[in-house]
């Protein structure tokens, strides 16, 4: 056991054989008002316009509920600043610590409890002093201190046994006890977890305190989450909807990223993407840079999971990013506060060198018995120095050091991800060319097969198959030849598609013209092949029955963005057109069936119009209208 514990132990149980002997509870001002504040805290933020203690100390208490810790310390101070009254104090240093450790002042978190402690021994306040000691239980489980924060726990027990505690207190208890059972995690402990927060479910029902509620919900969801059971959700989405409905803001915010990793498991990422977002967005409005660091953690993992690595490696550079600023932040705090004592020292100092040297001038006994104490002060204190320079820089080493892998793991993740991507790019490309290959060798045997028939009707089906299946191979084509490995520029396809539509029906366009104008229409891989194919069969369809007996003819493809989510395409040729009476929908072609079902497959509204002049299909996409 550490030295803290050893001497704290007997203090300890000192006080908890006192207070065997009391027999009531008070019930302060300040209690009344604690929980009030606890059911209403988003109304007691703010209270410039007032100084009384009461009111300060209500306005350090909701902002430490909301999460706004730099609010609640300058509060803290302005109330110790109208001198509350002494049985009042114990509340105020109970809250104080609880700020302290928020802001990972440890040290003087630790000496505000035991003065709390002091304090509700003094005025016999039971509930004060089993609240005190469930925070030093709580002070040394986050700082790893498992021997202490255990020994703490089975005092808790004994001096609830022979004490009257108020419901609440026992449900913190039972909450904060089965947190250091979650640190301690084996396979045996998750039952015993389980059981506590269930009893912390019952006291703060019994106690009508929907806040201790709302945090043992949040924790037996996590437990369900880390033994992998179902239901996790469940707890969550309760423990939220409390912590909003009481303005805990920084709260509820962790119950946010709890319920997303709970949707990661479920491979629900649009809502896990959702909340994440407004997590990401809160948290930045706030400056709160670990909860963006664990949102950005989690918005990786998603990412990662859906196969985004691009997306996955910019989530991992932004929470490293975040957590480096954290752990800044707290550097920059201690720095803060450290040089802030040396200079108090440093004055102080001063001072007295200045009083001694007044004192020597009057009396020079008194001068030399003086200077021989100032001699004695100053060594202790160059001491003191000296071991605290030591200690900051050792310190300041160490987190150096921790910066230094910091950055080490985030360039070895940044390389790997790189690394990754630069492998999937080569796939990509690898998998367009040998389908482009396949559907080139799949095209030469049909035209095998083709020239073996005699039949004239037989030859047109393969001939017609074989100008499809090279309209696929165009795409693929494309795609591999180019940097981008998932669109394809749509006037760059037609521009390579159409010459060869032309060479395979020589005896309709010796005499026919075509232009393709449809720049700036990039279209995804999912869409571009089934799109193809539709431009393809409208263009074969002029090619075989517009242009008859060898007269001239154009053939028009154009293309044209209506608004970032819109683009229109017309395929018009200069021939008779379709006959009145066809039924575009109900049409028995082969190639007018294809038309109408890919288009329908795409959502593309599909028109026709014969004027004098021109014969006109026009295809029309909007992502509005197509998720």
């Amino acid at each position: 056991m550490s030295y803290l514990s050893s001497v704290r132990k007997p203090t300890l149980l000192t006080i908890l054989s006192l207070l065997l002997s009391f027999a009531s509870f008070g019930q302060p001002e300040i209690e009344e008002r604690r929980l009030l504040v606890h059911k209403n805290a988003r109304d007691f933020t703010s209270c410039d316009s007032s100084d009384a203690w009461l009111d300060l100390y209500s306005c350090a208490l909701a902002n430490y509920l909301v999460g706004d810790y730099s609010e609640s310390f300058r509060y803290v101070k302005l109330t110790f600043d109208k001198n509350p009254p002494e049985d009042e104090i114990g509340y105020l240093l109970l809250l104080n610590a609880r700020v302290l450790r928020a802001r990972a002042e440890d040290a003087r978190a630790v000496l505000s409890l035991d003065s709390a402690l002091s304090v509700f021994s003094k005025i016999e306040n039971e509930s004060g002093v089993y609240m005190t000691l469930i925070d030093l239980a709580e002070h040394y489980r986050g700082n790893e201190s498992w021997m202490e924060a255990t020994e703490y726990i089975k005092q808790l027990q004994v001096y609830q046994v022979n004490h009257q505690v108020p419901d609440e207190y026992v449900s913190r208890f039972y909450h904060r006890k089965a947190a250091i059972w979650t640190e301690l995690w084996d396979d045996d402990s998750t039952e015993t977890v389980k059981a506590d927060l269930m009893k912390s479910f019952e006291y703060a029902e019994r106690a009508n305190t929907p806040w201790q509620k709302a945090w043992a919900l949040l924790d037996y969801g996590y437990i369900l989450h880390l033994a992998l059971e179902d239901g996790s959700m469940d707890y969550f989405q309760q423990s939220a909807s409390l912590l909003d409905s009481l303005g805990y803001t920084r709260d509820y915010i962790n119950a946010e990223i709890n319920i997303a990793r709970a949707l990661i498991i479920q491979k629900d990422f649009d809502a896990c993407s959702e909340r994440l977002n407004h997590v990401i967005e809160t948290a930045k409005e706030r400056g709160w840079n670990i909860i963006l660091a664990d949102a950005y953690s989690s918005l990786a993992q998603m990412y990662e999971l859906q196969g985004k690595y691009k997306e996955a490696y910019a989530a991992y550079r932004e929470y490293h990013e975040y957590r480096l600023a954290f752990v800044r932040q707290i550097f920059d705090d201690k720095h803060a506060e450290t040089m802030a004592r040396l200079g108090t020292q440093s004055a102080r100092n001063e001072l007295m060198a200045t009083a001694n040297a007044k004192t020597a001038v009057e009396k020079n006994y008194e001068a030399e018995k003086s200077k021989n104490k100032l001699y004695v002060v100053l060594f202790i204190v160059s001491i003191i120095g000296l071991s605290f320079i030591t200690w900051f820089y050792w310190r300041t080493k160490s987190l150096n050091r921790t910066l230094a892998q910091q950055k080490d793991l985030t360039a070895e993740a940044n390389k790997n991800l790189e690394h990754a991507l630069d492998q999937k790019d080569i796939i990509y490309r690898e998998l367009h060319h040998r389908v482009k290959n396949n559907l080139a060798n799949l095209s030469g045997l049909i035209y095998l097969q083709e020239r073996s028939l005699s039949s004239a009707e037989a030859k047109r089906a393969l001939h017609d198959t074989r100008n499809r299946i090279q309209a696929m191979s165009a795409i693929h084509k494309g795609l591999y030849q180019t940097d981008d490995i998932i669109q394809i520029d749509l006037q760059s396809y037609l521009e390579e598609l159409t010459p060869s539509l032309m060479t395979m029906y020589t005896e309709h366009t010796d005499n026919v013209t075509w232009t393709i104008q449809c720049e700036g229409i990039i279209v995804e891989i999912d869409k571009a092949v089934p799109l193809a194919m539709i431009i393809n069969e409208m263009l074969t369809n002029s090619l075989k029955y517009a242009f008859d007996e060898d007269r001239e003819g154009i053939i028009e493809v154009k293309g044209k963005v209506i608004n970032e989510n819109t683009w229109e395409i017309t395929v018009s040729d200069d021939g008779p057109g379709l006959p009145e009476e066809v039924d575009l929908k109900n049409n028995t072609t082969l190639g007018m069936k294809l038309i109408h079902v890919l288009s329908e497959d795409l959502g593309i509204q599909l028109e026709y119009n014969n004027n004098e002049s021109l014969s006109t299909f026009t295809l029309k996409y909007s992502t509005e209208n197509n998720g």
